[in-house]
């Protein structure tokens, strides 16, 4: 772990040798820079070690229980008109289930009170599946940052949110995190579900969603479900938000000497959450390999029923080219596409409120703005996202190569 002093004149060198680079990265430098780099890892239960796969869990548990917020039912939350609801999903191991929270907006809920009335309605609403992130290994669905923001997608969309825990590694290595996830959508298919997830809530329209680690489940289990179709279940929609894929060899983003220590997630901790998810028998190279953990080297990308996709990457992330990397290769073998470079964001920078950040508030509109395109077309979008008419933010791309 750097000092302060340290970093500092790491920083200078940088300014002395390219000053456009350093001027960009001038954020790195702040005292929530310096803060967020030394607390988050400790906070998180992360070793001090680069190669230990290990994780403290009880300090990891001790934090995590500050983070997290009451569900609302069966009231409604103030601010949003949404009513929040734990639930029990059975997990991939039989007997076994994971706690999930499940929004539904007010609108929805009164619209199907009418319905019950007039047996001529029966309209169905799509469902949006949230996975969070935190490397596989760290943070909850019920945390204040997942409840906001699946709140307010819950809100501005108009249609429910299931937001899902799964186990986490290292105790619980992959595949159990993805598998978990795949049992949702497996349960989302059986009448039991009902109970909990009403029957109008069309499982034929679930649109996945998930930043971080939870941008690779979400991508992972969209080509699962195309190579084991599900009864009942179809995903028409993939939004990977900085998502992570295990590259090797490792990305310029991973290596490059600008994004060594960059704030929330640095390159060290991201080698930290990659082995904390990999299983200890597997080979680092043949890790990267597997189909749904480097979902990017999977044949079958050109497969016509792989979902649409939206997607997200930050420019000061250390998982920025692996984004823009599987974004791109889902566009050179003919999928549907389109996907937002925020230049200067850091990593998660989607959990930062809207008043701290225009960054935040503007990826989170464009990704309202695309779902609502997608699922209704453009005269039921309220103004036009900057990129909604291209396939990638072009300009940001070339900007990022152009500095490497």
């Amino acid at each position: 772990m750097q000092t302060h002093d340290e970093l500092l004149k790491f920083y200078k060198e940088l300014e002395e040798n390219d000053v456009d680079q350093r001027s960009i990265m001038e954020w790195l430098l702040t005292p929530f820079f310096f803060v967020t780099s030394r607390i988050v890892p400790f906070a998180l239960g992360l070793p001090l070690q680069n190669n230990l796969q290990h994780l403290d869990r009880s300090r990891h548990d001790f934090i995590l229980r500050r983070m997290l917020v009451s569900a609302t039912y069966p009231k409604y939350s103030h601010k949003t008109g949404v009513m929040s609801k734990d639930i029990e999903i059975p997990s991939c191991t039989p007997g076994i289930e994971n706690s999930s929270r499940f929004f539904l907006p007010r609108k929805i809920i009164m619209e199907q009170k009418s319905n019950k009335q007039n047996v001529n309605v029966k309209k169905k609403v799509p469902l949006m599946i949230f996975i969070h992130g935190g490397g596989w290994s760290t943070l909850d669905c019920k945390t204040i940052i997942y409840t906001n923001l699946c709140e307010r997608f819950c809100n501005d969309l108009q249609i429910p949110v299931l937001s899902l825990n799964y186990r986490l590694a290292p105790e619980h290595p992959y595949p159990i995190p993805l598998d978990d996830c795949y049992a949702a959508l497996k349960w989302l298919g059986t009448k039991d579900s009902i109970v909990e997830i009403p029957e109008y809530i069309n499982r034929e329209k679930l649109i996945v969603c998930g930043d971080s680690a939870g941008g690779n489940l979400t991508a992972a289990i969209s080509l699962k479900h195309v190579d084991n179709k599900i009864p009942g279940i179809n995903i028409i929609l993939q939004i990977p938000i900085y998502p992570c894929f295990f590259k090797r060899p490792l990305t310029n983003s991973r290596t490059n000497k600008y994004l060594r220590y960059v704030t929330i997630v640095s390159q060290q901790m991201m080698n930290q959450y990659e082995n904390l998810y990999k299983p200890v028998d597997i080979d680092e190279v043949v890790f990267s390999k597997m189909k749904y953990v480097n979902c990017e080297s999977a044949s079958n990308l050109d497969d016509p029923n792989l979902p649409a996709t939206i997607g997200i990457v930050a420019g000061g992330d250390v998982l920025r080219d692996e984004g823009i990397s599987y974004f791109e290769k889902l566009k050179s073998v003919g999928q549907q596409v389109k996907y937002k470079i925020y230049p200067n964001a850091p990593h998660a920078f989607l959990a930062i409120p809207d008043v701290g950040s225009t960054d935040s508030k503007n990826a989170k509109k464009y990704i309202i703005q695309s779902i609502l395109q997608f699922l209704y077309g453009d005269k039921h979008v309220n103004g036009s996202s900057s990129s909604s008419s291209s396939s990638s933010d072009d300009g940001a791309l070339e900007d990022i190569q152009s500095k490497l």
